[in-house]
């Protein structure tokens, strides 16, 4: 069995959705926060998360972008959608849309004086439209609390992990 360490800072952010697949998935890992800024030149393309995977055989495999790690470790785990192409493609698009609310976030909160006004509005409308389609897609699951079928996907952890 491969063991695992996740590298990010001490918050949730951009690697709380992986944190939760590692424990949905009972794989052993380390949370790690590596001196920062001091090893930020030795992480991949320099930032974080970064995971580490290292086999049974001593080999490691390391993966870098948050996005690209969820994925793959949902993956390993049998969270992605399994039922076709087309339910694929929108597991990726609530993923993304997840990433536009909370990229819009950041934009507000690090916007420069006199800006945020603007950066608030636009906010808040893609906030409602975004309540609004997902509300529409848990919906036409059944209202089950799930977005595809009625087990929990990789889709159901990336919502949990952004609303909590």
């Amino acid at each position: 069995m491969s063991t695992y360490v996740l590298r990010y800072f001490p918050i949730k952010a951009r690697a709380e959705v992986a944190r939760l697949l590692l424990l949905a998935s009972g794989d052993k890992f380390a949370d790690v926060m590596p001196d920062w800024p001091a090893e930020k030149e030795n992480q991949p393309l320099g930032q974080l998360p970064v995971l580490i995977e290292t086999l049974e055989d001593g080999t490691e495999f390391e993966l870098s972008d948050s996005v690209a790690i969820e994925k793959y470790l949902a993956r390993k785990s049998g969270l992605l959608v399994k039922t076709g192409s087309m339910d694929t493609a929108r597991e990726d698009q609530l993923r993304s849309q997840i990433n536009d609310v909370i990229d819009m976030h950041y934009a507000y909160m690090f916007a420069p004086e006199g800006s945020h006004e603007v950066i608030e509005a636009r906010y808040r409308s893609n906030a409602k439209a975004f309540v609004k389609y997902h509300e529409k897609i848990l919906a036409e699951n059944g209202s089950n609390g799930h977005y595809f079928g009625s087990e929990t996907t990789y889709m159901d952890i990336a919502l949990f992990a952004f609303i909590t």
